[in-house]
């Protein structure tokens, strides 16, 4: 049974286990968007046998940017009773949809 490569990065003050091939959505960054995003802090990496964490685990993920996704719309309504005050609002978060290239562990 092989064992799967994977890494766990930090982006946006979330953490994501990503192995080569994955697509994941990570926060909006300002213009202009970048071809290939490369996070260089792993708190976890596991490759072949062997798992590094903590301090330890050095190494790159790198992913290249597939464009700009909008989020599930999310509705917020206010209501106040007896007054006729009614508020009714909407937002959309922006993404950035990144397929996970290369995980490269060790110095």
């Amino acid at each position: 049974m092989a064992t799967k490569d994977y890494a766990v990065i930090r982006d946006g003050g979330r953490q994501f286990v990503v192995s080569v091939g994955d697509t994941i959505f990570v926060d909006n960054r300002k213009d202009p968007l970048p071809k290939v995003i490369e996070w260089d802090h792993l708190p976890l990496v596991r490759k072949g046998k062997q798992v590094i964490a903590g301090s330890q685990a050095v190494g790159k993920v790198l992913g290249e940017v597939a464009g700009r996704e909008l989020g599930k719309k999310t509705i917020s309504y206010v209501f106040k009773r007896r007054k006729g005050s009614h508020t009714k609002g909407g937002h959309r978060q922006k993404y950035i949809k990144v397929k996970i290239k290369e995980i490269k562990a060790g110095k």
